[in-house]
């Protein structure tokens, strides 16, 4: 891990490094995180809180369903959180892990 750049040591570390990041990416893919996970991730580096994104989700109510994955984002939503702080559309587009609603009343007979 210390070889120095230009020397025979370091290029096979370089060759080794690519190899193992290829294998991990074949092995182990990882998935891309949902829109409304990128939210929060984005909230928590930047010490926001849910109260600071009532004006893109419209109530406390709204932005409480959007971050916990109940409702899905409008194209506006992710318009504005992409213009005032710059969140990836890449990121915003991708599917929320949308919880389903809570079943109300009997099951239906089978």
């Amino acid at each position: 891990m210390d070889a120095k750049p230009g020397t025979p040591e370091f290029d096979e570390l370089e060759a080794l490094v690519i190899l193992v990041e290829a294998f991990e990416r074949i092995a182990y893919p990882m998935e891309a995180a949902p829109a409304n996970d990128a939210v929060l991730f984005y909230m928590d580096q930047h010490n926001l809180k849910p109260k600071d994104l009532v004006p893109i989700f419209g109530s406390t109510s709204r932005t409480s369903d959007i971050l916990s994955g109940k409702k899905p984002m409008t194209l506006e939503m992710i318009r504005k959180l992409n213009s005032q702080y710059g969140i990836s559309i890449e990121s915003l587009t991708r599917p929320s892990r949308l919880r389903e609603p809570a079943r109300r009343g009997r099951p239906a007979a089978a």
